[in-house]
């Protein structure tokens, strides 16, 4: 499940405590873990009131924060209707100092764009999702998810456009 993260009712802090442990235990600092991203990640955190049509999501399952993204919301050029979009996607620090299974990935990979669709479908009400993917790496595993996704009925279509996935509903 997606939760918008925010310093108003102390989700960020979790996060940002959950996250410190984990850098911790590999002897690394948060501060310095991917600051560029959680910088921005915090700032946005702070406003408030927070903007309805964009904000900090986390992957939350068992009480546990697994990857942190910016998501908005826009009317995009050559696109019908509203797309919701995630711009980036930070792992876990525990996920960048291990070797993780190809089944966790999956798995994670899943909640992200399920999560998505699930927000498209109420707060965030959109008629599509696009998730910017990171490296060649993501692009070539977003192709068999693609399939997947349409094969599965879960979705009316998805496809790699760019370094973009593209989901409707």
């Amino acid at each position: 499940m997606l939760e918008r993260v925010c310093h108003a009712d102390g989700t960020f802090q979790e996060l940002e405590r959950q996250w410190t442990e984990q850098c911790e235990a590999y002897d690394e600092d948060l501060a310095a873990y991917a600051a560029p991203h959680l910088e921005l990640a915090k700032k946005i955190s702070e406003e408030n009131p927070q903007d309805s049509k964009y904000g900090i999501f986390a992957l939350k399952s068992g009480g546990e924060y697994s990857c942190l993204m910016h998501v908005n919301v826009a009317r995009l050029p050559k696109t019908e209707g509203k797309t919701l979009r995630i711009l980036w996607i930070l792992l876990a620090p525990k996920y960048d100092f291990e070797d993780i299974e190809r089944e966790l990935l999956a798995r994670l990979s899943a909640e992200i764009v399920l999560g998505a669709l699930g927000l498209a479908a109420g707060a965030l009400g959109s008629d599509q999702i696009k998730v910017h993917l990171g490296n060649i790496g993501d692009r070539q595993y977003f192709t068999g998810f693609c399939a997947a996704l349409v094969g599965a009925d879960v979705v009316a279509e998805a496809a790699i456009r760019g370094n973009w996935l593209h989901v409707k509903q």
